[in-house]
């Protein structure tokens, strides 16, 4: 469970959607920017639990895509 105090759930999933609207190939940059520790533009501003939080449910949404997903 997140500890996400700052946003509100809405305003959560509202940035969910928003980075959405960006495309298969931006989001995984932004899943592989966050695997190195690096803050995307896209996320700059957002606690440590609002990016894990964005992290995780973006993962579960390309885990939908596969291997065979979209490719970089």
């Amino acid at each position: 469970m997140y500890h996400v105090e700052i946003m509100t759930n809405k305003q959560l999933e509202n940035t969910l959607e928003e980075l959405c609207q960006l495309g298969c190939k931006k989001i995984n940059i932004l899943l592989q920017q966050l695997d190195q520790n690096t803050t995307p533009r896209e996320l700059e501003g957002y606690s440590k639990d609002e990016c894990d939080y964005l992290y995780n449910e973006l993962r579960s949404i390309m885990a939908v895509y596969g291997e065979k997903g979209c490719e970089i």
